[in-house]
């Protein structure tokens, strides 16, 4: 039976799958968090936001400066 492959070039592609699947876990780990932190982020400011009371306006002051 002919042999298809040589044991060099089955360990060289192995090698190969094996330094794409870490490349790509540590993409997606990395890609994870920086969802998470970025969902933090605008979680907090969504909700500092939220949590300040507005200010009364001055009605004459906004009239008079926008020529109304």
């Amino acid at each position: 039976m002919k042999q298809w492959y040589s044991p060099r070039g089955a360990r060289r592609g192995l090698v190969l799958a094996m330094l794409a699947a870490a490349f790509w876990g540590g993409w997606a780990v990395a890609y994870t968090q920086s969802i998470a932190a970025e969902a933090n982020a605008h979680a907090a400011i969504t909700f500092s936001i939220n949590e300040v009371t507005p200010t009364p306006i001055n009605k004459a002051c906004c009239t008079q400066q926008l020529g109304v």
